[in-house]
């Protein structure tokens, strides 16, 4: 149960992080698209610094166990990309515009970079 509430607490971090970076990059879009593999890059880079930003906050990792949080390296980003997925699947039902965080793939990074910094960072 432990490992369970661990691991929640993690992924309820991360949350919070990207839903904060969803609602600023909706009052930030603009028209003009970015290239994709750069945006990608911003994506990564954007959420390895709020992952850094979650240090001052958490600077322990929630998980304990090093196999643990190597699992969570792959696994939490996995899961956001899948819920900012299934947001942006629910923005477009509404007819509203979704950004690119909302897609499984930039959401993934972002999530990555902010959980890679948490790993290699936390204690």
């Amino acid at each position: 149960m432990e490992i369970i509430l661990q691991i929640l607490a993690e992924l309820f971090l991360q949350l919070i992080f990207e839903a904060l970076a969803e609602v600023g990059i909706h009052q930030t879009k603009r028209r003009n698209q970015i290239n994709p593999i750069l945006a990608s890059i911003g994506y990564l880079i954007f959420g390895a610094i709020l992952g850094g930003l979650s240090l001052l906050l958490f600077p322990e990792s929630f998980i304990e166990s090093g196999t643990l949080k190597l699992i969570n390296l792959i696994a939490t980003p996995a899961v956001l990309g899948l819920i900012m997925l299934f947001i942006g699947k629910a923005r477009v039902k509404k007819g509203k515009e979704t950004v690119r965080i909302e897609k499984f793939a930039f959401g993934f990074l972002f999530a990555f970079g902010l959980a890679l910094v948490r790993y290699a960072f936390t204690t």
